[in-house]
């Protein structure tokens, strides 16, 4: 996920199309939704339920999914403050794999 979101510079476009309707939903947000973040989140949802012996659907569950995509997309939302702060001149390979090393614990 963290290739898709940080890595693939056309994201970028979409990443704006995905938080810009969150932020202030429009008639296109169930299409979004659907066709995007939801089958990332149940993804995530099943990965975490069979990890942890729970029901995907469980409340508990989708939350921490939610926590898990909102993880990687700080990456491509915040890119520009993580290239400054960390004095880095772009976001290629050898930084992601940093993130992945940094993160990797969860």
């Amino acid at each position: 996920m963290l290739e898709v979101l940080a890595g693939d510079p056309e994201a970028e476009s979409w990443a704006k199309l995905l938080l810009r309707e969150h932020l202030d939903p429009t008639a296109a947000f169930d299409i979004v939704y659907e066709d995007a973040a939801k089958g990332v989140l149940d993804l995530l949802a099943a990965l975490l339920a069979k990890a942890s012996g729970r029901q995907p659907d469980a409340p508990e569950v989708l939350i921490e999914a939610f926590a898990c995509m909102g993880e990687v997309l700080v990456f491509r939302v915040t890119r520009h403050a993580v290239i400054k702060r960390l004095s880095w001149s772009d976001l290629g390979n050898a930084e992601r794999d940093r993130i992945r090393s940094a993160l990797s614990w969860m």
